[in-house]
C-alpha cells in the first residue's frame, strides 16, 4: 500500500531494495536514508520518498568489507592452487597410464614369442595309435 503522496512505507522500501524491512529500519534510525515517521490507522508507520532509494539501491555494487575481500582472495588463491595441483596430478598419471599401456604391448609381445618358441620344440604330432579295443579285434 502506498502512503500518501505516493511514497512508500518501510516494507515497500525493503521490497524495493531486497532488503529485510529490518535493515531498512536501521538505516532510517543511522540518518543514512531519510524518512518520515507519521501516525495513521495501523499505528506509528514511516514513510519513504522512492526518490531517496535511488541513492540507497544495492543493486548497484555495494563495497565489500576488506576483510570479506581478504578471505576471497585467500579462497580464490588455494582454489587455483588446488587446480594447478590436480592438473599436475592428472598429467603424471596419464603419463603413468601410457607407460604401463606400452608395458603390456611389450609383454604381450614377448608372451607371443614365447609360444611360438614352445610350439616349435614340441614334437611334431604323429598318427594316433589305435586302441586296445580295435586291436583286440584285430581292426588296426
Amino acid at each position: 500500500m502506498t502512503g500518501p503522496g505516493d511514497r512508500l512505507t518501510l516494507s515497500e522500501a525493503a521490497k524495493r531494495l531486497g532488503l529485510n524491512p529490518a535493515t531498512v529500519r536501521r538505516w532510517i534510525k543511522a540518518g543514512k536514508l531519510a524518512a518520515t515517521l507519521e501516525r495513521t490507522d495501523r499505528g506509528e508507520t514511516y514513510f519513504i520518498n522512492p526518490e531517496d532509494l535511488e541513492a540507497l539501491s544495492p543493486r548497484t555494487e555495494r563495497p565489500r568489507p576488506p576483510a570479506l575481500l581478504d578471505d576471497l582472495a585467500t579462497i580464490k588463491s588455494a582454489q587455483n592452487a588446488i587446480l594447478t595441483e590436480m592438473r599436475a596430478n592428472s598429467e603424471a598419471q596419464e603419463q603413468r597410464i601410457r607407460s604401463l599401456e606400452a608395458e603390456l604391448r611389450d609383454t604381450r609381445a614377448q608372451l607371443s614369442q614365447f609360444q611360438d618358441k614352445i610350439i616349435m620344440a614340441l614334437p611334431a604330432p604323429t598318427k594316433p595309435s589305435s586302441s586296445w579295443l580295435a586291436r583286440l579285434l584285430g581292426r588296426s
